[in-house]
């Protein structure tokens, strides 16, 4: 009790620091964190050869009952291998949460991939009942929207880190974030504040044509590389929390 009494007089870390070790983690780990983002592509090739085999059906002609029958077999195929390429992109982004929960282990892409293979059901669930949640405040208010999102923010760490999920790790989140709702909100404006400062300052600058295209690729990318950067913010801040309310 007098661990939880005396939480709000420590401070969670400070943006620069949080950013200074994120930027760390992310330059120490850049090729661990691409591998696991890029996995999804492997979901994509089979979905290239129904694209390639039903071109090739099309050019043959769609008179023969043959080539009409394939054509009906390769839809199904087809949706097989989106639902396998959705399944990929969940597993590999429960995989950056795992690498980053484990650095000082370093743990193999291979061995992270497994192991979140093992979450990634539980973590669309929650992933997808913590957006309902925020939806449903949202039509409320605007408001009331905006502060189940800070309140949320750390369920899947909680996930991840501790095995706990659906409403537990929610309702984890939001007795993490009490009494530090604040300084949890400001540090992750301060964030999303710098990455659209990176990606929007050139644009105003710049307005030739074919520099904005080639700069919304590179806008692209930012984004991407952001991602490990921005899970490894969030999970200093929930270690912060975690350290400060001793649970």
């Amino acid at each position: 009790m007098e661990a939880i009494k005396n939480s709000t007089t420590v401070k969670i870390s400070p943006v620069i620091d949080l950013l200074g070790r994120s930027w760390g983690v992310l330059k120490d780990n850049f090729w661990r964190f691409i591998g696991m983002m890029l996995i999804p592509v492997l979901g994509v090739l089979p979905l290239a050869v129904v694209f390639i085999l039903n071109g090739v059906l099309t050019f043959l002609g769609a008179d023969n009952l043959v080539v009409m029958f394939l054509k009906y077999i390769l839809v199904l195929v087809g949706i097989i291998s989106v639902i396998f390429l959705i399944v990929m992109a969940i597993i590999s982004q429960v995989g950056l949460f795992v690498l980053i929960k484990s650095l000082p282990e370093r743990v193999a892409i291979k061995t992270a991939f497994f192991e979140a293979k093992k979450i990634a059901w539980r973590f669309f669930v929650l992933n997808l009942l913590t957006g309902l949640l925020v939806f449903g405040w949202t039509l409320l208010l605007l408001i009331p929207g905006l502060i189940a999102v800070v309140n949320y923010c750390f369920a899947l760490w909680i996930l991840v880190s501790e095995g706990r999920g659906g409403i537990g790790a929610i309702k984890g989140s939001r007795e993490l974030v009490r009494g530090y709702w604040w300084a949890v909100a400001g540090r992750l404006l301060c964030l999303q504040l710098l990455i659209f400062v990176v990606i929007a300052t050139p644009t105003l600058f710049i307005k030739n044509d074919t520099f904005l295209v080639a700069w919304g690729l590179v806008s692209q990318l930012i984004s991407f590389i952001s991602t490990p950067l921005s899970l490894a913010y969030s999970y200093f801040m929930y270690q912060d929390l975690k350290r400060i309310k001793n649970v």
